[in-house]
């Protein structure tokens, strides 16, 4: 372990240390939860939720837009005869 993060450094520390960064293997620093700002426990944990899930995209700092799982047509789809709904 390099001396930086074993003498526990903050992350505004490690930031203006790459090289301890990179001699750890450390890919990145993101913030999280209360780090951003004071918030309720869900939504704090889910910040840390939505980093573990998009740590592999482009660019993991910014969060993805919200996909819902189940499309669900508009009102207009089902008036149409045409529209199937399964």
């Amino acid at each position: 372990m390099a001396a930086g993060i074993r003498e526990g450094l903050r992350a505004a520390e490690l930031r203006a240390r790459p090289d301890v960064l990179e001699a750890e293997g450390v890919a990145g620093l993101y913030r999280i939860g209360d780090c951003l700002e004071p918030r309720r426990s869900p939504i704090a944990s889910s910040t840390g939720k939505r980093l573990a899930r998009e740590i592999d995209s482009g660019d993991p700092a910014t969060p993805r837009p919200f996909i819902s799982e189940q499309l669900v047509p508009a009102v207009a789809d089902l008036r149409d005869p045409a529209v199937q709904v399964a």
